[in-house]
């Protein structure tokens, strides 16, 4: 016998002033509710549903969302961050160095003499 799994999941939002044990006591007076409106399988006593103590698991979004891994997205916020300081400072540097008026990259250059009249040239 293969029963379907009870596994749902939802979301919903609370009324204002409502706090999530609230909600998980009226979800869990509504399941006995819920269990005795689904007629029973061929062969299956229908009392067996209570025995499986079914129980709410609300929690707030965001923590089903996130989860634990808050620690790894601040270290990853860190890492973009100095990533983009080194970014700034880097064009900020360029920046300056193009309104110093120190060309160096014009000395070096510059034109070679002219082959004198002893030079060996074709």
């Amino acid at each position: 016998m293969i029963l379907p799994p009870f596994a749902f999941q939802g979301v919903a939002r609370l009324r204002p002033g409502s706090t999530i044990a609230e909600a998980s006591a009226d979800i869990a007076r509504l399941i006995p509710i819920w269990n005795s409106s689904w007629p029973a399988f061929p062969g299956v006593n229908p009392r067996i549903y209570e025995s499986w103590q079914i129980t709410p698991a609300l929690r707030p979004l965001k923590q089903q969302v996130i989860g634990n891994i808050a620690s790894a997205l601040w270290v990853l916020m860190g890492t973009i961050g100095i990533v983009l300081l080194i970014a700034c400072a880097n064009v900020a540097n360029l920046l300056l160095v193009g309104q110093t008026g120190d060309n160096t990259s014009s000395q070096s250059a510059r034109p070679s003499a002219p082959a004198g009249v002893g030079s060996s040239g074709s």
